[in-house]
């Protein structure tokens, strides 16, 4: 079951991801917590390898989401309907994990790539 706090709204108000401030994209606390990461020990090669291992994870994070989206569409397409009890639960466990990984990232790519211009 989810946590109250990890169905929060970006809220315009929020700094962590200005650029997501009006949208109605949900993050969890473990965004927040990641907001508050310091990565100026980081050296800029180190920023930026991290930023393009935050920029891969996001993309295959949402290859995962659609190539799930898809197969449930040909499961309805094909009548296969009938799923046990702990394949829903798995898979709603992991896209609830993957829609609050792609904002962690996204942000903490946003701060990495801060770091480089610095």
């Amino acid at each position: 079951m989810a946590d109250a706090n990890s169905n929060t709204a970006a809220q315009s108000t929020d700094h962590t991801f200005p650029h997501l401030a009006d949208t109605d994209v949900l993050y969890s606390d473990m965004a927040n917590a990641i907001s508050a990461v310091n990565l100026d020990s980081l050296t800029s090669e180190e920023a930026l390898d991290l930023a393009s291992q935050c920029e891969e994870s996001i993309a295959g994070l949402c290859h995962t989401q659609r190539f799930i989206g898809k197969s449930f569409v040909t499961f309805a397409d094909s009548n296969v309907v009938e799923f046990s009890q702990e394949t829903l639960c798995q898979v709603g466990h992991g896209i609830a994990a993957i829609s609050s990984l792609i904002p962690v990232l996204h942000g903490l790519e946003r701060k990495a790539d801060a770091c480089c211009l610095e």
